[in-house]
């Protein structure tokens, strides 16, 4: 049963690459199903299958694409715009990108390691002297002087 949403998920298009003949609308509600069943799956999942899905979800999270991407990407987004299918596409893209938020969360939240280092952040947060309000130039001047 596992594998069924590994295998959803991997079989999403790439939001960063629009496609002719993709009923985005339809994906769309793919994809909030599987937002919606993943945090009641997770802890079942396999640890290989989880950590399959944290490295799909870290590549999508942290792509840039390249200038000879969008260009690639253009003609194929003036096609959705000519059909009226961009709002369907950056629908798609929205939600797409809070699964891949969502699976990283869940990740996270798995990692005792991250766990230690959020509590760590917290703490040295609550400790830290408090940084004066700045109202006027004189104390934006008087801060940055005495960095």
């Amino acid at each position: 049963m596992s594998a069924v949403m590994l295998g959803d998920i991997g079989q999403l298009p790439k939001a960063s690459k629009p496609a002719e003949g993709v009923n985005y609308r339809a994906l769309t509600g793919e994809v909030l199903r599987l937002r919606a069943e993943l945090p009641r799956r997770w802890e079942a999942l396999p640890e290989a299958e989880r950590a399959a899905l944290y490295r799909v979800a870290l590549e999508a999270a942290t792509f840039q694409p390249s200038v000879l991407h969008l260009v690639r990407a253009a003609p194929r987004a003036l096609r959705l715009y000519r059909a009226g299918r961009v709002g369907d596409f950056l629908d798609y893209a929205r939600t797409l990108s809070l699964l891949w938020d969502d699976i990283l969360s869940l990740s996270e939240n798995d990692s005792p390691a991250f766990q230690r280092d959020a509590l760590d952040a917290i703490q040295e947060a609550r400790e830290a002297q408090p940084i004066a309000v700045l109202r006027t130039r004189e104390d934006i001047r008087d801060f940055f002087q005495n960095l």
